[in-house]
């Protein structure tokens, strides 16, 4: 990714999440329930974890 590329996918991103107002959670796809709901997960805390998707960054 290009410094200019990853320059404007954060400005965006950041964009993005102050209007969509996502709460920082695991999600399973637009619309859905989240972690808080399915609780599939268990305890995350400490562990690390590989986001697959697109979006803002969020860290747990």
């Amino acid at each position: 990714m290009t410094k200019e590329t990853k320059k404007w996918w954060e400005s965006a991103s950041e964009y993005y999440q102050k209007i969509s107002k996502i709460p920082i959670d695991v999600h399973y796809g637009p619309g859905s329930p989240n972690e808080k709901h399915f609780k599939l997960l268990g305890n995350v805390k400490g562990k690390k974890i590989l986001e697959i998707g697109c979006g803002g960054l969020n860290v747990l």
